[in-house]
């Protein structure tokens, strides 16, 4: 080969090397950017998950009585509950407010045992129960015995909401006014309910105190 076309040939190639583009940056570090971003992401997820499970709090001075919750002391001094007529009450464990069941009936009434053999509700504002009424908006009426046997029914005024979990409260006053139950003294609750269908219900108790 001739001289000249070896110098050609070189030429040719140096040409060529200095118009080549530069390599690329490895996409790597790009990747873990975008990990490191979506990172708090995922973390934000996570809490809000953990708090959309959280049991919903106790209200300001409230105090449960009855959470229809296995193992709470009922058991230890009387039967759970019991039926009047047509209610069928049994425990839910699928649809409950707190805890891992609440108590269904369908309707008519039903009484319940307190977690205690008697509780004091006479310088309590206000008694109330979780209700999740799949029939639709009803008032509620809840009965309170003592232990001599002598019972204060009263109407709620509030009304349940269709297929939601509803506080129903009801003043000591209303019960007191009935001037035949001992409320320092109260043994038991009977709840009736109007219309047939599905009611669940959680967390009997009152708001002593302010």
């Amino acid at each position: 080969m001739s001289r000249k076309i070896v110098m050609l040939a070189l030429v040719a190639v140096a040409a060529c090397g200095g118009n080549a583009p530069a390599p690329s940056a490895p996409a790597e570090p790009l990747v873990v950017k975008a990990q490191e971003e979506a990172r708090p992401v995922e973390q934000e997820a996570d809490t809000a998950a953990a708090a959309a499970t959280a049991e919903p709090p106790l209200g300001k001075g409230e105090v449960v009585f009855q959470d229809f919750e296995p193992g709470n002391g009922t058991e230890d001094h009387d039967i759970y509950f019991w039926d009047y007529g047509k209610a069928a009450p049994e425990f839910d464990t699928v649809r409950y407010r707190r805890g891992s069941q609440s108590v269904k009936m369908n309707g008519d009434l039903f009484g319940f045992n307190l977690n205690k053999r008697e509780v004091d509700v006479s310088n309590c504002q206000e008694i109330f129960l979780w209700v999740f009424d799949s029939q639709g908006a009803n008032t509620i009426e809840i009965a309170l015995r003592d232990m001599d046997d002598k019972q204060a029914k009263v109407w709620s005024t509030q009304k349940s909401k269709k297929n939601e979990w509803a506080r129903i409260s009801i003043p000591v006053n209303a019960f007191r006014a009935k001037g035949n139950v001992d409320l320092g003294r109260i043994r038991n609750v009977e709840i009736y309910e109007w219309n047939p269908g599905a009611y669940f219900f959680d967390d009997f108790g009152a708001v002593c105190g302010s």
